[in-house]
Parts: C-alpha cells; structure tokens; sequence
C-alpha cells in the first residue's frame, strides 16, 4: 500500500511539474517578445 501512495505522490509531482516548465515557457515567451518590441521601438527612435 505504501509504494502505491509513493507512485501516486511521485505522478502528481511530475505532473505538476511539467504544468510549471509549460507555464514558464509560456510567460518566458510572452517577456521575450515583449523586450524584443521595445528593443525594436528604442532602437527605431534613435535612429530616426
């Protein structure tokens, strides 16, 4: 009965670790883009 808890334990914490590494990537994304526009639009003013 013990080992059964212990996989089920180890299950939901995979689980709820790849939930983690897919919202961060998703955030990591969404920030990356974002300091690309404003990258973009700095550069686009000083050289205009």
């Amino acid at each position: 009965h013990v080992t059964n808890i212990w996989i089920g334990l180890k299950n939901i914490q995979s689980i709820f670790w790849k939930q983690v590494l897919v919202t961060n990537h998703f955030l990591f994304q969404r920030l990356l883009l974002f300091s690309i526009q404003m990258f973009i639009e700095i550069a686009v003013k000083y050289v205009v």
